[in-house]
């Protein structure tokens, strides 16, 4: 299998994972862009997490979405956290799928960032050991943005 075919495999499977797991009014998509406040060129993630209506445009406005997916990308970066922040992310989930340079951990594992109070905060997931990783809806109004935790195996997505 390939590596592209394995990551799409892969987003299908967490769509459906999350999916599941979205209280009614949420949904998560592929093929969305993020645009970021300030730069002319959108996030595109291999997912995004965020209210059902604003899943009907190919780019979602700054602050519509609430989590990122991304596969086989290296760790966040502190220029890759500003990105994210100016399109009003609050978590990102990447995902590495297999070994490769810079990477030699255990895999499939998912690394999940989340934004509280505008520090980044990192938990993670590996196969075989179940982990209840946060997953941010997108914004809740004027407050504080909603949050689920998602019952995740890295394991379920090969």
């Amino acid at each position: 299998m390939t590596q592209q075919t394995l990551a799409g495999l892969a987003v299908d499977r967490l769509i459906a994972v999350i999916g599941a797991e979205l209280p009614a009014g949420f949904g998560v998509a592929a093929g969305r862009s993020v645009v970021a406040v300030g730069n002319p060129v959108p996030v595109r993630p291999a997912a995004v997490v965020a209210a059902r209506s604003a899943l009907d445009r190919p780019a979602l406005t700054p602050g519509a979405a609430g989590t990122a997916l991304e596969i086989g990308r290296r760790r966040l970066r502190p220029p890759d956290r500003h990105h994210y922040e100016a399109a009003g992310l609050c978590c990102v989930w990447w995902i590495e799928l297999s070994r490769r340079p810079g990477y030699r951990g255990p895999v499939p594992v998912v690394f999940a960032a989340s934004r509280f109070g505008g520090r980044w905060r990192e938990r993670f997931a590996v196969r075989g050991a179940p982990v209840a990783v946060p997953l941010c809806l997108g914004p809740a109004g004027r407050g504080d943005p909603l949050w689920i935790s998602v019952e995740l195996d890295p394991g379920w997505l090969t």
